[in-house]
């Protein structure tokens, strides 16, 4: 997963090298051969919308884990999820 602008561009620079075409099926778009300015673009929008998608989405987990920390409710570490998780396992599958 691509997790800056700058990392989209150099995926597509290193693909463009190898003669690799990039494919956005969402977006229905071709990224091939030499990149150029439209290209360039559109491949730093694209990564900047998913980067702050990526932030607004962190930013509403840690708003919500800190409101079920306040009002006393447990937040579910990694351990606890695994723990409950081989639990219902062992439960539903002896």
């Amino acid at each position: 997963m691509v997790r800056s602008t700058l990392q989209v561009l150099e995926i597509l620079e290193v693909a463009a090298d190898a003669g690799i075409a990039v494919h956005v099926v969402k977006q229905d778009m071709v990224f091939a051969g030499t990149p150029d300015m439209t290209n360039t673009i559109m491949a730093t929008v694209l990564g900047l919308a998913a980067q702050i998608e990526r932030e607004f989405v962190s930013q509403r987990t840690k708003e919500a884990l800190a409101a079920r920390k306040q009002a006393g409710m447990q937040t579910w570490t990694r351990e606890i999820f695994h723990t409950f998780f081989l639990l219902e396992i062992d439960q539903r599958f002896p």
